[in-house]
C-alpha cells in the first residue's frame, strides 16, 4: 500500500539524515564556481577521472607503494574508466578526506601486489596470497599540480549518496576538484588552469627545442 510505502521511505530518509549528524558531515556544500567547473571538466580530459577508497588502516600502505586498490568485484568497472594518464584521487571515507590529484601509470592489474594491504596473510602454504584489493593501479606525480589532501566538511553526506568508489558524475567530480584546489592554494602551492598549465608546456618545449639547438 501506498502509505506504508511513504513511511518506510521517510524512515530510510530519516536514517540517512542521522548518519549524516552521527558521522559528522556538518557545514554547507561546497560552491562551484563557473572557473572550478571548467578545471574539473580539464581534469578528466583526455584520459578520465577515477575514485579509490581507502580507510585510516589502509591509505599510508597506499603512499608507500604508490598503489591504489579495489576488491575484486570492482574489475570489470576500473578496467572501464581507469588507463594511463587517468586523474585518480583518493577518498578515505574513515576520516573524509581527499588526496590527489595522481595519475594512473598503468591501466588495473590483477593482484600484481599480492601482499598488499595485509590481505594475503594466513593463506595455507603453496597457495598463491591473494590481496584483499587485488584490482591495482600504480600511481604516480599528477601533471594538473602537486597532491594535496582537503578535509570535507558537508559535502557526500550519506544521505545525498556519499561518494563511491569509481567515475563520478560531474557534480561530485566539481566538487573534488575544487576542494583540492582550494587546499592547494591555502598551503600555497601553485594551482595552475588548463591554459596556464598548456602554455607552461609550449615554454618548456621552446626552452627545450631551443637548447638542443645550441647543443648541436
Amino acid at each position: 500500500p501506498a502509505p506504508a510505502a511513504a513511511a518506510a521511505a521517510a524512515a530510510a530518509k530519516a536514517h540517512l539524515l542521522a548518519r549524516d549528524e552521527a558521522e559528522g558531515f556538518t557545514g554547507a556544500p561546497t560552491k562551484i564556481s563557473k572557473d572550478d567547473a571548467a578545471e574539473a571538466a580539464a581534469w578528466a580530459q583526455p584520459a578520465g577521472f577515477f575514485v579509490f577508497l581507502c580507510n585510516d588502516s589502509t591509505e599510508e600502505e597506499c603512499y608507500e607503494r604508490a598503489l591504489v586498490g579495489a576488491p575484486a568485484k570492482f574489475w570489470d568497472n576500473t578496467v572501464d574508466h581507469v588507463k594511463p594518464g587517468t586523474t585518480l584521487v583518493l577518498y578515505n571515507f574513515a576520516a573524509r578526506t581527499l588526496t590527489g590529484p595522481y595519475e594512473a601509470v598503468h591501466a588495473p592489474r590483477w593482484n600484481e601486489h599480492s601482499d598488499a594491504w595485509q590481505g594475503g596473510r594466513g593463506a595455507p602454504p603453496g597457495r598463491r596470497m591473494i590481496s584483499a584489493f587485488p584490482v591495482q593501479v600504480a600511481i604516480g606525480a599528477s601533471p594538473l599540480m602537486e597532491a594535496v589532501t582537503a578535509t570535507l566538511g558537508g559535502d557526500f553526506r550519506p544521505s545525498m549518496g556519499g561518494l563511491p568508489l569509481g567515475s563520478p558524475d560531474q557534480i561530485r567530480r566539481d566538487v573534488i576538484v575544487t576542494k583540492l584546489r582550494l587546499a592547494a592554494k591555502e598551503q600555497g602551492l601553485p594551482v595552475l588552469s588548463a591554459a596556464e598549465r598548456k602554455r607552461a608546456a609550449s615554454l618548456a618545449k621552446a626552452r627545450g627545442v631551443a637548447a638542443a639547438a645550441a647543443a648541436a
